[in-house]
């Protein structure tokens, strides 16, 4: 995501929706991995005199390519598992300061992030201050944890765009 993300972001990130995420990199790791393999014990592609027959060489290529991929995999994977875990922890933070918020009769308002007094209370500027560094917080490591997972993804969607094939080679 590009930008800073509010707190109605934070509320509508989904814990087990990036578990799942999490799950179908690890298979989809496992398949390549599995897909290498069974390239490697090939045995009609073995080693031969003189020079690698072309298709060997496509074999090796594309087990580098699978292996890499496979990498990449696991690595969006770990950090979807990741931030699955940090987007727990910050929705049970934010509950609990909206709790905290609402017994000092003070709420959370989504469309300015920010601790603002309930219409008839009186505002107490230094509760509203301490509140409002938490969530100043809250909503600094929820970005942290969105540009980590962008990153495992972009590195991904670079490597897997430095491995494709150039057009001359393809034909």
């Amino acid at each position: 995501m590009n930008g800073k993300l509010r707190l109605s972001d934070v509320d509508r990130w989904d814990p087990e929706a990036l578990r799942q995420v999490a799950r179908a990199s690890h298979l989809r790791a496992e398949a390549a991995e599995s897909a290498a393999q069974g390239l490697a014990n090939l045995s009609v592609f073995g080693r031969a005199d003189g020079p690698p027959a072309a298709s060997a060489q496509a074999i090796a290529e594309t087990r580098d390519r699978l292996t890499a991929l496979a990498a990449e995999a696991h690595e969006v994977g770990a950090a979807a598992d990741i931030a699955a875990g940090g987007v727990e922890g910050l929705k049970d933070r934010l509950a609990a300061l909206r709790q905290r918020a609402s017994s000092q009769q003070l709420r959370i308002d989504e469309d300015s992030d920010g601790v603002v007094p309930e219409p008839t209370s009186p505002v107490d500027r230094a509760t509203v201050a301490v509140l409002q560094a938490e969530l100043d917080a809250i909503v600094a490591e929820a970005n942290r944890i969105d540009q980590a997972l962008a990153a495992a993804i972009d590195a991904a969607d670079h490597s897997r765009r430095q491995l494709a094939l150039p057009a001359a080679e393809a034909g």
